[in-house]
């Protein structure tokens, strides 16, 4: 179904006050900081909602159309992403938090943005979610807040940054479908996009999707809208035009949204015509089948649909369940034209939180010159949690060898090998190694915990120094590839 376009400028609302300090506040607000603020908390499995500590206060209906909300969620970590988000979206946003004891200072920066900046005030809902206590027999406590003290001017997008860099990411496993549903039910609109936070969406993407929301989404209607999602790598700068973004896709610099970590879950048929339409100045829609119980689609529904099933554990299947729910209760699923979002970054693996599984530290490590079967590989002198599966005598580069695969403890997935013999006399000294392939593990910059990654605080060598480089993690331990990029026992080693 074809329909009138819009100019890309059209309904465009200026954000100027989110260039530079973010907070400029209009001249007729109140610059006082208030006192401490109350928040009524509820229930919901084993965490408590405080609902709405801000609320949006602008009305985006406009003509007859109702807006659409960005339904998102983040940890504090990721609270900075929300500046770029309200840029971007000429909507209602409704953002569940996830927070500890770690990380509760957000909260009362949170609340101060609130007072200062116009752009807060108008477009977002910020909901908190915690873990309840065990002596609370159920009950969830009042939530005290005191907004920060800093004064506007210098509640700057630079302070606020800073502010949560140094803050720890929950050690729990995060709830991402509550926090998902949080985010809807909290939402000013009936019409939600439930997306992750850190997803850029393309220009005027608010305006333009409404009308097809309002076409197809009202009340009483069983369908969903399905947004293509890709990904840059990244240090590139997102494309939030079809034009640029058919330009890096040709260039392949953009791809489809996890294209090589999990593209079943994410591909959706007619890439090149949906290009060539959304070239146009027309605007269409299409319907598309159900893809199957791996797909993931990203979605713009009404407020009536289903909500994500909290019972379904994070990263087993928590998103495809709602497609799969929707499916079945008979929804049709469309795919519009000139709609996108964009991830910076390209997933090759999966990282598995609830796997996490410490394997060895760097003292242990012997050489990092090696080579498995999916390329750099590291030799350590001990691995813990691991699985040593049947002994195989192996022709290698480096003479024959007798060897064991072994296998992450917890997932069952290989990771690499044990030497157990070497016939010849001066490849001896690796009997009894262990061999960790690069790509199938995780390195961290970790806390002092024993169940952490020794913190590395050496320098950066240079290529003959077995160094191995750290990422800015400090919660998961081990990340595994997708069991589709895991070798097999017969794949060909070399050293």
């Amino acid at each position: 179904m074809a329909r009138e376009g819009i100019s890309d400028d059209e309904n465009t609302e200026s954000m100027s006050e989110l260039n530079g300090n973010p907070c400029s506040p209009k001249k007729s607000m109140d610059f006082r900081i208030s006192s401490s603020k109350s928040f009524q908390t509820v229930s919901r499995g084993e965490h408590c909602v405080a609902f709405n500590i801000t609320q949006a206060q602008k009305v985006f209906d406009s003509n007859g159309d109702h807006a659409i909300t960005l339904a998102s969620h983040a940890t504090a970590n990721f609270f900075p992403i929300i500046y770029e988000q309200l840029k971007a979206w000429n909507g209602p946003v409704s953002l569940s938090l996830f927070i500890d004891r770690h990380s509760i200072s957000i909260l009362g920066i949170i609340l101060r943005l609130h007072e200062c900046s116009s752009v807060f005030q108008e477009k977002l809902n910020v909901h908190i979610v915690f873990s309840g206590s065990p002596f609370d027999s159920g009950k969830c406590p009042i939530l005290d807040i005191v907004p920060n003290s800093i004064s506007c001017q210098k509640l700057t997008y630079k302070f606020v940054s800073k502010s949560v860099s140094s803050l720890l990411a929950p050690f729990q496993i995060y709830p991402i479908n509550l926090m998902r549903n949080v985010a809807r039910l909290g939402a000013s609109s009936d019409f939600h996009f439930v997306t992750d936070i850190e997803m850029i969406c393309s220009h005027n993407f608010a305006t333009l999707a409404k009308r097809f929301a309002n076409d197809y989404l009202s009340s009483g209607q069983k369908n969903a809208i399905v947004i293509r999602r890709f990904e840059v790598r990244s240090n590139v700068s997102p494309p939030r035009y079809v034009k640029d973004l058919n330009r890096m896709f040709y260039a392949k610099e953009a791809f489809e949204f996890h294209h090589v970590h999990f593209p079943a879950g994410h591909t959706i048929p007619g890439l090149w015509t949906w290009l060539k339409k959304s070239l146009k100045k027309e605007m269409s829609i299409e319907k598309i089948s159900y893809r199957g119980s791996s797909w993931e689609p990203q979605i713009i529904i009404h407020a009536t649909a289903p909500l994500n099933e909290e019972n379904v554990p994070t990263r087993h299947r928590d998103q495809q369940v709602l497609a799969w729910e929707l499916c079945r209760d008979g929804y049709e699923f469309w795919v519009p034209t000139h709609l996108f979002n964009v991830h910076r970054g390209i997933k090759t693996q999966q990282t598995h939180l609830n796997f996490a599984t410490y394997l060895t530290n760097r003292k242990e490590l012997t050489s990092h010159r090696f080579t498995g079967s999916t390329g750099p590989a590291y030799l350590f002198l001990h691995a813990w949690n691991i699985i040593e599966r049947e002994a195989d005598m192996r022709e290698m580069m480096t003479g024959k060898h007798v060897v064991r695969d072994v296998e992450c403890g917890k997932c069952k997935n290989r990771l690499g090998w044990m030497y157990e013999f070497a016939y010849s006399e001066d490849q001896r000294y690796k009997e009894k190694q262990v061999i960790l392939e690069k790509s199938l593990i995780m390195t961290v910059e970790g806390l002092n915990d024993p169940t952490m990654l020794e913190r590395d605080e050496e320098k950066k060598g240079d290529e003959d120094e077995d160094h191995i480089p750290p990422i800015n993690e400090t919660r998961a331990k081990v990340q595994i590839s997708s069991k589709k990029n895991r070798p097999t026992n017969k794949a060909k080693t070399s050293l």
